[in-house]
């Protein structure tokens, strides 16, 4: 029986160091299922230990996640960022979609943002790393 940390499916595989070549093999794929799909952490280890046959625990993988930089959660700065722009743009009847590391912004995350952070209209608005598309007139800008 599984233990109250072990999942079930985690029972027949066994907790042992990987090698960076190992993990470098199963970057791609790992990138792919937890950040380009938006899977869920215990979803893409399951994947990666049952279709793949690569058993990484929690904390393996997290370690490489923050390695490699796929947190998939907003900064503080370029939430409130996107959240004025997004205000200012509104009243200005115009649409705005952002992209952040490389992806899509949802509205559905923008939203959450703004109910997590009460005082998201007190900061500046540069944020690096922000991009902003103006779909009617397909314009990029950069925030610095």
């Amino acid at each position: 029986m599984a233990s109250k940390t072990t999942k079930s499916w985690e029972e027949n595989y066994k907790m042992r160091e990987i090698t960076p070549a190992e993990w470098e093999e199963r970057r791609e794929m790992f990138t792919r299922l937890y950040f380009n799909e938006d899977r869920r952490l215990d979803d893409v280890r399951r994947i990666m230990a049952t279709e793949y046959g690569f058993y990484a625990n929690d904390t393996q993988c997290k370690k490489k996640i923050k390695k490699w930089e796929l947190g998939k959660s907003l900064n503080r700065g370029a939430a409130c960022a996107m959240l004025r722009i997004q205000k200012r743009r509104h009243t200005e009847g115009k649409e705005t979609v952002f992209t952040y590391k490389g992806h899509k912004v949802s509205q559905e995350k923008l939203e959450r943002s703004r109910r997590r952070l009460k005082d998201w209209d007190k900061e500046d608005e540069t944020n690096p790393g922000i991009y902003i598309m103006f779909p009617q007139s397909i314009l990029r800008k950069k925030l610095c």
